[in-house]
């Protein structure tokens, strides 16, 4: 039997916490959100920003993940608004099938 060196642990560790993130993003849905939810550990760490905005705003969106052992132990999720209105910082190439998402007021 050949000794799984350091390296390939390193690489299957790796490719085993990328698939938990990947199979995360691909069931962020109502219908799937189980499968999301089912890559978490036991003792999650959620934190991302309450939402309740009156404004339209333009959203960039980023997800920082911290897993274990091909889980995630940690999400953050940080979110940049800008006034969709602010021609002047607001460039974004929005394509056509983008999700709009609309948030109710608290």
């Amino acid at each position: 039997m050949i000794a799984q060196t350091d390296t390939s642990r390193r690489d299957d560790l790796i490719a085993r916490n990328l698939a938990a993130v990947e199979t995360h993003f691909h069931n962020e849905t109502p219908e799937t959100i189980d499968a999301a939810i089912a890559v978490y550990t036991d003792d999650i760490v959620w934190e991302v920003p309450a939402r309740a905005p009156g404004t339209t705003v333009s959203v960039r969106l980023l997800h920082a993940f911290q897993c274990r052992d091909g889980k995630i132990f940690r999400e953050h999720g940080y979110e940049i608004w800008r006034d969709i209105n602010d021609h002047a910082r607001v460039q974004d190439d929005i394509p056509a099938t983008a999700a709009v998402q609309v948030f109710g007021s608290p």
